[in-house]
């Protein structure tokens, strides 16, 4: 794993969950509320291990951390609730270093929240993990 990769996918998933922002308080939204929840959570790991990377290098802990989070969004994309929630949502993502770095993966502008989750699963597992520098497929 590549120290930056983590800290610009770090900063893409924190760009998606503030978007979902709005929608958290429109109604009877259980599997919004969840993913939020779920990915607030996971944002807070990844800054912890961002903030370690100031003193040491990535290691396999921050690689099950990663690997853990990858399933996490895979099972976010599945469950009956978010994609209830998220099947019509549409959300607006700036500018990311992710993006900037990885665009056939990162997006800006309006996107689908399932398709965000989708983004961000993608980018867990072909760059974080697999660091590849060229995305597996469009």
């Amino acid at each position: 794993m590549d120290a930056q990769n983590v800290k610009d996918f770090t900063g893409l998933i924190t760009a998606v969950r503030r978007a979902m922002d709005e929608y958290l308080y429109s109604g009877d939204l259980h599997g919004a509320a969840c993913a939020a929840g779920t990915l607030t959570s996971r944002i807070n790991n990844l800054n912890t291990i961002v903030a370690a990377y100031e003193t040491r290098e990535p290691n396999q802990k921050d690689r099950f951390e990663v690997s853990s989070l990858a399933s996490t969004l895979a099972w976010l994309q599945s469950d009956k609730d978010v994609i209830r929630d998220f099947a019509e949502i549409k959300i607006r993502l700036p500018e990311t270093d992710f993006e900037k770095a990885h665009p056939v993966i990162g997006r800006v502008g309006e996107i689908g929240a399932l398709d965000a989750l989708h983004m961000l699963h993608r980018g867990a597992l072909e760059i974080v993990l697999e660091g590849n520098s060229t995305p597996l497929s469009t």
